[in-house]
């Protein structure tokens, strides 16, 4: 799903290896109402978007849907504006749309979630259904989590509800593109509020719920042993909450990802320091079969010298140094059981300084830095390690960091830079899957200096396609590019 605040250009875009080709547009002119949010909808390749129905009102909120040629083929009235509605999101499960809006009410310090839905033929299946309430949040707090599964047929609405004096909550609703309806529950965790903290939520393609939580243990001192890391599984059907304890007790972990595959296995991993958390030393790794109801396999290994050069002196390594400013981004699952971990450099510098008048300001850096491609196969052991090498820094961090894209032969990063003798661009280099990176290569013919890549509203949408987001100085033009890769 996208937020957008203008007008927007909707194309289609074919990329082969060597050059660009628009084989399709839609182009959204001043007349146009704006779009708010969009999804893509796989059922028919088409999109959906939501915004007003007309740019003169912002009262009336309207449904469109636009078929694969990005030709409209209808339009509806989605609700009128009171001034307490927000969209908090749009879904496409199949043929059901799902649109979800919470009402807030401020003197009462209580908020309403609602949801719509429609087919994709625009017949109005269920209207402002309310199914969730919350009290005593602040008024511009997101009321769900939500997250689909692998195979975008299931979606996870999660609220986390943290109280002190009682056993730690969590409400959870289902939503199936096979079935109508909805399905939910309320799990209590078997552990304290104050010790318990979950890490991950994930929703499997059997519609169970998986958490990754660190659990703080009684009377024990900090050290790796003064924590355990579970993973819970919960059947929503049977009403059932199993856990299982990862076998990571020797290291202080990091950071960790969970995630379960096509089979409704979980695979996790992360990195770990053996000198105290937020260091960087090596990878963490484990394979759980929920059948047997057993970790089949795990790792525990370090980064090698070669890789810790690139950023540590030998003397440093000698030492016992480990990497900082590393942040796990995604773990990517591969067909044979191993996964693809990625992480980014990133840290924040900040500068005070006085101006003519004698006032003092200060002003932080965002510094997004290189990417790490880290490959473990089916056991766990590191395969290769890559860097992509890249420097990115600004006052406003919405431009920074990258999209990477999982193709068939490689993966693809996707990050807006200026680069010395080829100047401002969106430019993307391969990572291949035996670890070789390409050199940077610039993806648009031309893209200025004042032009905008929006790089946390593009999304992978299918094995070989992907939507990009940029804005146009020139002409004031937002495009939403569905690019094949």
């Amino acid at each position: 799903m996208i937020r957008l605040l203008v007008s927007c250009l909707l194309l289609v875009i074919n990329l082969p290896l060597q050059a660009q080709e628009i084989v399709a547009a839609l182009h959204l002119d001043k007349r146009e109402p704006t779009p708010l949010w969009f999804e893509y909808v796989r059922a028919d390749q088409g999109l959906v978007t939501i915004s007003y129905l007309t740019r003169q009102s912002s009262r009336e909120v309207g449904l469109f849907k636009y078929d694969a040629r990005l030709k409209r083929q209808w339009n509806v009235l989605l609700f009128e504006q009171n001034g307490r509605m927000t969209i908090e999101q749009l879904a496409v499960l199949g043929e059901r749309i799902l649109i979800f809006v919470a009402e807030r009410f401020p003197r009462e310090k209580n908020t309403k979630l609602y949801f719509y839905e429609y087919d994709l033929e625009g017949q109005l299946i269920t209207k402002a259904q309310e199914f969730y309430q919350t009290s005593g949040r602040p008024s511009n707090d997101a009321v769900l989590t939500y997250i689909s599964s692998i195979n975008q047929r299931k979606l996870l609405c999660f609220d986390n509800l943290m109280q002190k004096s009682r056993p730690e909550q969590a409400q959870f609703f289902v939503f199936d593109a096979d079935d109508s309806g909805i399905e939910g529950n309320l799990i209590q965790f078997p552990y304290p509020d104050n010790r318990l903290q979950l890490r991950d939520v994930r929703v499997g393609n059997n519609g169970h719920i998986y958490a990754l939580a660190r659990l703080e243990k009684v009377g024990s001192e900090r050290s790796p042993e003064g924590y355990a890391y579970l993973v819970f599984h919960y059947d929503l059907a049977a009403d059932r909450l199993e856990e299982i304890e990862l076998p990571f007790q020797t290291v202080y972990v990091t950071d960790l990802i969970l995630k379960p595959d096509r089979d409704n296995n979980v695979l996790v991993g992360g990195f770990y320091s053996r000198r105290t958390s937020g260091q960087v030393a090596g990878v963490l790794y484990a394979f759980i079969d929920w059948t047997s109801r057993q970790v089949l396999r795990h790792n525990i290994q370090d980064f090698d010298s070669a890789f810790l050069a690139k950023y540590l002196s030998a003397r440093q390594i000698e030492r016992g140094k480990e990497l900082a400013d590393f942040y796990l981004d995604d773990l990517v699952l591969r067909s044979d059981g191993g996964v693809l971990l990625l992480a980014e450099q990133y840290y924040i510098t900040s500068s005070t300084y006085r101006d003519v008048y004698g006032f003092w300001y200060s002003n932080d850096l965002y510094n997004y830095e290189d990417v790490a491609v880290v490959s473990l196969s089916p056991s766990g052991q590191i395969e290769w390690t890559a860097i992509v090498d890249k420097a990115q820094a600004s006052d406003a961090p919405v431009e920074l960091s990258y999209l990477p894209l999982v193709g068939e032969t490689s993966l693809l990063i996707f990050y807006k830079a200026r680069l010395q003798g080829f100047g401002h661009n969106v430019y993307f280099q391969r990572v291949d899957y035996n670890g070789t990176v390409s050199t940077p290569r610039a993806f648009f013919p031309k893209f200025g200096s004042r032009d905008v890549f929006y790089r946390r509203f593009s999304e992978q949408i299918g094995n070989r396609e992907a939507i990009f987001v940029y804005y146009q100085a020139k002409g004031r033009i937002f495009t939403l590019a569905k690019v094949a890769f």
